[in-house]
Order: structure tokens, then C-alpha cells, then sequence
């Protein structure tokens, strides 16, 4: 949905190689999960988790991406569904 919306959101995936009890090479034919996203039009970046810098690094460069996608006018959103009874005003586009 965020992809949809074109929500200016940073989603940050931990690799641990598995997904509950299976190992991730047995269920996904792609060696970096981070290029899932582009199925959806969401760009995905590998970073060594273990290396501070360049975590923040990338963080930021996904950041800056981010806040230039909010530069776009207000859309109003329905609610979801009938318990969802507000409705909200959101600033949104593609982070690209």
C-alpha cells in the first residue's frame, strides 16, 4: 500500500537468513532480499549492518528521499474500514 499511496516511507528489512524455522535460500530465488522492493517501485539498498557508518550513510541518503517525496499537495484519505470513523489529511508521493 505504501508503494500505491506513494507514501514517504523508509522500511528497514535485518536479514537473518531465516523466515521462522526456514532458511531464506530455500524460499526466495533472489540472493539480496532488498531487491524485492522493486517489484513494488520501492528502492532497496544492502548495507552492512555491522558498519555503523555506512548504515547511517544510507539511512540518510533514504531520508532525504523521503522528505523530497512530501513536497507534493494534501490528498484526503476514506477510512479504511467502518471503525475507522476519522479521516486524515497525509502529504505523500514516491520516494525515488
Amino acid at each position: 500500500m505504501a508503494s500505491i499511496w506513494k507514501l514517504p516511507v523508509i522500511f528497514i528489512c535485518e536479514n537473518n537468513l531465516y523466515g521462522m524455522t526456514t532458511n531464506v535460500e530455500r524460499v526466495t530465488s533472489v540472493k539480496d532480499i532488498a531487491v524485492r522492493g522493486a517489484a513494488y517501485d520501492i528502492p532497496g539498498v544492502v548495507v552492512d549492518g555491522n558498519d555503523v557508518f555506512s548504515v547511517e550513510k544510507a539511512f540518510k541518503k533514504a531520508l532525504k528521499r523521503a522528505k523530497a517525496a512530501m513536497d507534493l499537495p494534501s490528498s484526503r484519505l476514506r477510512p479504511i474500514d467502518g471503525r475507522d470513523t476519522g479521516q486524515a489529511i497525509l502529504r505523500c508521493t514516491g520516494a525515488r
